[in-house]
């Protein structure tokens, strides 16, 4: 019965890892958004501001986001799989 808990557990574990990657892109986005905004805003106010504002803008655009997803999708199967191991002892 412990196993089946626990198998559970690894379970939930792994489907959460695999759609907060989702969610923490989204939210990643927005505040890309967000930087595209201030920066424009801050253009005629400071410069400086400005400049570290689109530097941060164009560094969230670098980002390869499919990667971010994939890993979290690969680190969530891992935690189902070893939630499929701990099922396994449950017959042992």
């Amino acid at each position: 019965m412990v196993a089946l808990f626990i198998s559970i557990i690894f379970w939930l574990i792994g489907l959460v890892i695999i759609f907060s990657g989702r969610l923490v892109i989204n939210r990643i986005h927005k505040m890309d958004h967000e930087l595209e905004k201030k920066a424009k805003a801050l253009k005629f106010k400071d410069n400086s501001a400005s400049m570290a504002a689109t530097i941060e803008d164009k560094a969230l655009d670098m980002v390869p986001w499919y990667l971010v997803r994939l890993s979290a999708t690969i680190i969530g199967m891992i935690f189902i799989v070893f939630g499929f191991v701990a099922l396994g002892f449950m017959f042992d």
